[in-house]
Formats: structure tokens, C-alpha cells, sequence
């Protein structure tokens, strides 16, 4: 077994921390999407759990930061979770913005941008729903192309 396999076994998670411009206001947004919410630190750092999966909200924010953060998530039923979406009525609520699923040569895609600003893009394949950079190029969310992430940028 190569020593990166072998330490590869030893990794329990991997999770991102993400930032919040306003920490309450992401944590019920999160929290209402379906993410469990666990307060690491009081006022400082959460956890939120989907599942098996996690990330970690920081009380801090970065403009530059946020204007540079990608996440990748896969469900099995998109129409599910856009559905879920569209009845929290979350640009009312939140003031973030949603782009319904509109069909590229790539797939179905879908837009959501947080609170902070982060942006939570999508594709449907037959059988999945991935949040991916490469959403982000078709993705209407008034997010200019010199703030989409730099893995955004060279695929263009």
C-alpha cells in the first residue's frame, strides 16, 4: 500500500469553512435548507451536517473571500431539491438570489447564492445533481465573471 493510501484510510472528514457576513442569518438559512446546525464556539464557528456531510460557518467574512468560494455538492434528486428551494421562497426571506434550473448542453443547471454571497450552482446528469464550477459560467446570479472563482476563470 503506497504511504498516500495508508494516511488516506486515517481521514475522517474534510470540510470546508465557510465564511458568513451575517453568522445568524446563515445559520437559519442553512438550517432551513436541511443542514443540522452543531455550535462549535459560541458566536464564532458551526458546524452544519447534512447527512454524513459537513461544513464549517465562520463569524467572519472577507469580500475577496467569499467572491471565491465554490462548494460541490451531488444529490440523486434534483427536482427534489429545487422543489425544496422554490418553497422556502429564500429571495423573499434571505435576500439571495435563485436561478431555476434551465437545460444546457451539459445538463440542467440551477443557481443559489447565500446569504454571504456564496455561490451554490448546479447540473443535472441523468441520475445526479452536482454543484460544480462549471455551472457557474451559465449561472444568472448578478455575480460578474472577475468574481467567479479562479478555476471558473480558465475554463473560459
Amino acid at each position: 500500500m503506497a504511504p498516500s493510501n495508508a494516511l488516506a484510510s486515517t481521514v475522517e472528514a474534510i470540510r470546508p469553512v465557510l465564511p458568513a457576513r451575517d453568522f445568524e442569518l446563515s445559520k437559519r438559512f442553512y438550517t432551513e435548507l436541511g443542514f443540522a446546525l452543531h455550535e462549535l464556539v459560541p458566536d464564532k464557528l458551526a458546524e452544519l451536517r447534512l447527512g454524513s456531510f459537513s461544513f464549517l460557518l465562520q463569524n467572519h467574512y472577507v469580500q475577496q473571500w467569499a467572491d471565491n468560494v465554490a462548494i460541490h455538492l451531488r444529490v440523486r434528486d434534483a427536482r427534489r431539491w429545487w422543489d425544496h428551494i422554490v418553497s422556502l421562497d429564500l429571495p423573499k426571506r434571505y435576500g439571495v438570489k435563485t436561478v431555476e434550473p434551465k437545460q444546457e448542453m451539459w445538463g440542467l443547471v440551477a443557481c443559489v447564492i447565500d446569504p454571504s454571497g456564496l455561490i451554490w450552482a448546479g447540473r443535472n446528469t441523468r441520475v445526479l445533481f452536482v454543484f460544480s464550477v462549471v455551472s457557474f459560467l451559465n449561472c444568472q446570479c448578478d455575480r460578474t465573471l472577475p468574481s467567479l472563482p479562479l478555476v471558473a476563470k480558465r475554463i473560459i
